[in-house]
C-alpha cells in the first residue's frame, strides 16, 4: 500500500513540474483539476478494493443485525423504483396462483419424456439447500487458501443473506401452511405446519409449501455475488442461471408450485439486495474514515507561479 502511494505520489510531482513549466496559468488550472480528478478515482479504488474487504466479527454481526431491521422497515423505506419492482414481482406471483395446477402438469408431463431432466433434476435441485452450502463452503475455503480478500468477504455476505432469506422464508411458511403440490392444494393459515394434522395421513411438514425455501436462499446467495462481481457479467449469469434452474426443478421435482417458486426468487433477491446495499454503507463510512490517513494533495496558485503540498 505505502509502495502504491509513493509512486503515485512522484508521479503527481512530475505531473505538476510539467505543468509549472508552461507560462499559461489557465493551463496550470486545468491540469490541477486534472491531478484532482486522478487523486479521487485513485482514492476511491483504494476504497472499494483494499478498505471495503476488510470486516471484523463485531462488524460482522452489527451488519446482519442491520439487515434484518432494513428488511423490517423495507415497506417504509423503499423507493418509487423498488415498489416497482415488488408491484411485477407480485403480480406475477398472483399470475402463478392461477396457472398453478397447469404448470405443474406440464413439468411432469417433461419430466417423463426427458431422460436428462429426470437424471438431472434430482442433483440440480440439491444446490438450494446442503449441496448449495457445500459448495459456498467450498469457494470460501478457496478464497482463505489463495487470500483473495473480496472472496472471502463475498461468502461472508452470502452467509448473511442466506441466514436472512431462511428466517424469512420460514416466517412466511408458517402463516400461510400452504400444501405441497404432491397432496393437496390447501392453505391452512398461519401456524398449521406445526401442527398434526388429524384429517389426512400426511406430516404437517408438507404444509410448508409457500414460498420455496431452496428458491429463496439459492436467490439470496447468487444476488451477493452478482452484485460484488457486477464488472463480471458472466459471473451474475451464471449466478442467476443456476438459482433459476433450482428453481424449475422445485417444481419438476413436484416439491413446490410455481407460484412458490417466483415467491421465493423474489425474497431471495430482496434479502440479497439489503444485505448489499448494507455492506455499501458500511465501505463508504470505512472509506471516509480511512480517507483522511490517506495522501492528501494541496495546491496553492500564485500569478504565474504553482505549489504542490503532499500530506500524508
Amino acid at each position: 500500500m505505502c509502495c502504491k502511494r509513493f509512486y503515485f505520489s512522484l508521479f503527481i510531482v512530475f505531473f505538476f513540474i510539467s505543468a509549472i513549466a508552461q507560462d499559461s496559468t489557465l493551463e496550470v488550472k486545468k491540469l490541477f483539476v486534472e491531478a484532482d480528478t486522478i487523486v479521487h478515482t485513485y482514492s476511491n479504488q483504494i476504497d472499494s478494493v483494499e478498505i471495503a474487504e476488510r470486516i471484523s466479527s463485531r462488524e460482522y454481526f452489527h451488519l446482519l443485525k442491520e439487515d434484518f431491521i432494513s428488511q423490517v422497515k423495507s415497506p417504509i423505506t423503499s423507493t418509487s423504483k423498488q415498489w416497482k419492482k415488488a408491484a411485477w414481482w407480485l403480480s406475477g406471483v398472483s399470475i402463478a396462483l392461477m396457472a398453478d395446477r397447469g404448470i405443474g402438469g406440464k413439468m411432469q408431463e417433461w419430466k417423463q419424456q426427458s431422460t436428462i431432466v429426470q437424471k438431472w433434476s434430482p442433483r440440480i435441485t440439491h444446490l438450494g439447500s446442503y449441496t448449495g452450502l457445500f459448495v459456498l463452503g467450498a469457494v470460501g475455503l478457496t478464497g482463505v487458501i489463495s487470500r483473495n480478500k473480496k472472496l472471502k468477504t463475498t461468502v461472508l455476505l452470502s452467509a448473511q443473506s442466506f441466514i436472512t432469506a431462511s428466517a424469512w422464508t420460514l416466517f412466511f411458511k408458517s402463516i400461510t401452511g400452504r400444501s405441497r403440490p404432491d397432496f393437496l392444494n390447501h392453505w391452512r393459515g398461519p401456524g398449521y405446519f406445526f401442527k398434526a394434522p388429524a384429517d389426512v395421513q400426511k406430516s404437517s411438514w408438507e404444509y410448508n409449501s409457500f414460498p420455496s425455501g431452496h428458491t429463496s436462499t439459492i436467490f439470496s446467495i447468487a444476488t451477493v455475488f452478482a452484485r460484488q462481481y457486477k464488472n463480471k457479467p458472466l459471473i451474475a449469469i451464471a449466478c442467476y442461471t443456476t438459482a433459476s434452474l433450482v428453481g424449475l426443478t422445485r417444481i419438476i421435482e413436484n416439491r413446490h408450485w410455481a407460484s412458490d417458486v417466483i415467491a421465493g426468487a423474489g425474497l431471495g433477491y430482496f434479502c440479497g439486495t439489503v444485505v448489499m446495499n448494507n455492506f455499501k454503507k458500511l465501505a463508504q463510512k470505512k472509506a471516509g474514515m480511512d480517507r483522511k490517513r490517506s495522501v492528501n494533495f494541496d495546491t496553492l496558485l500564485s500569478g504565474n507561479s504553482a505549489h504542490l503540498y503532499v500530506n500524508f
